[in-house]
């Protein structure tokens, strides 16, 4: 039993130090985004254009979009907001050779155009964006994950 026992704290041990390992690397390495708008207001019934602004830590990247690679998990901005639909446009990405593979990534800060069609009826709105990453670095990736922001609209005749 003895045996048994501290072989599985061993397991236990090397369990708790990966997951301290990875939560060091995503804690500080989170990426940022801040979405904003091209104008205060906007008339009803028309396109309204704004910007995300994503930004990676120092040393990450995330994939463009569209990727040059197939396994390649790239950036994706789209609306969490039920019946706003947007549409992105994506900037190229920086060519860079990663581990023998040519691919297209962004680093540092990104902006990442959209619009959309505002709602017919004047009023306040907030239209939520989510964005989609998988960041890494040149030698491993962390998990995807995803920001999501609401973005105030000011709809008037």
């Amino acid at each position: 039993m003895t045996r048994r026992l501290s072989i599985r704290a061993v397991f236990a041990m090397i369990a708790v130090a990966a997951s301290l390992f990875v939560f060091a690397q995503v804690g500080t390495n989170i990426p940022t985004a801040k979405a904003t708008m091209d104008a205060k207001t906007t008339k009803a019934g028309a396109v309204a254009k704004g910007k995300v602004v994503l930004t990676f830590a120092e040393g990450w990247h995330g994939y463009q979009n569209p990727p040059m690679g197939e396994y390649e998990i790239p950036v994706k901005v789209e609306s969490a907001t039920k019946d706003v639909k947007i549409k992105v446009t994506y900037p190229k990405g920086i060519v860079k050779d990663l581990m023998g593979a040519t691919t297209a990534v962004y680093e540092g800060s990104v902006d990442i155009p959209f619009e959309f069609t505002t709602s017919k009826k004047p009023g306040d709105y907030k239209v939520k964006i989510k964005i989609s990453y998988q960041q890494c670095n040149d030698s491993s990736c962390l998990p995807p994950g995803s920001i999501t922001l609401e973005v105030p609209v000011k709809v008037v005749k």
